[in-house]
C-alpha cells in the first residue's frame, strides 16, 4: 500500500512540475511577487472533494512566516470535526511565471496571485485523497 501511495504521490508530482516547467515562459517577470509580498496571514476557503465525499473547508488559515527571494515558509492551521486545531509546515516558491507551489506535510497546492487573493487547488494521494479548489485571501 505504501508502495501505491508513494508512485501515486510521486506521479502527482511529476505531472505539477511538467505543468510549471512548460508554463515558465508565459508571463513578464515584471508581475510576479516576491516571497516576502506573500508574507502574512491569510483565510483560506474551499470546495471540492476528499474521501469521495463532497467537502467544503471553511475557517483555514496559512500564515506565511518568512521568506527568502521567490521562497517562503509558514503553517496553515485548521480544525477537523471532533478535534482541536490542527498545525502544518508549509513550504513554498514562487515560479518565474508567478505560479505559486505550496506543500504541506501531506500534499500541496498550485494556485496564482490575482488582486490580493491566491486562487488554486489543492491536492492530496493516500488515506486523505483529495482535489479541493481553494481561495486564500489576505486578513
Amino acid at each position: 500500500m505504501r508502495l501505491r501511495i508513494s508512485i501515486l504521490l510521486t506521479a502527482a508530482v511529476t505531472a505539477l512540475l511538467v505543468t510549471i516547467g512548460a508554463g515558465c515562459a508565459s508571463n513578464s517577470s515584471e508581475s510576479v511577487p516576491t516571497g516576502a509580498e506573500l508574507i502574512g496571514t491569510w483565510q483560506q476557503t474551499g470546495a471540492g472533494y476528499e474521501r469521495g465525499e463532497s467537502v467544503i473547508w471553511v475557517d483555514q488559515v496559512v500564515v506565511i512566516e518568512a521568506a527568502d527571494g521567490q521562497g517562503f515558509t509558514g503553517f496553515k492551521e485548521y480544525t477537523k470535526e471532533g478535534q482541536g486545531p490542527q498545525q502544518e509546515i508549509v513550504n513554498g516558491v514562487i515560479a518565474p511565471n508567478g505560479d505559486i507551489l505550496i506543500t504541506d506535510e501531506d500534499g500541496f497546492f498550485r494556485g496564482r496571485l490575482e488582486d490580493e487573493t491566491i486562487l488554486g487547488q489543492h491536492v492530496e494521494v493516500g488515506d486523505d485523497s483529495s482535489a479541493i479548489n481553494l481561495e486564500l485571501k489576505r486578513r
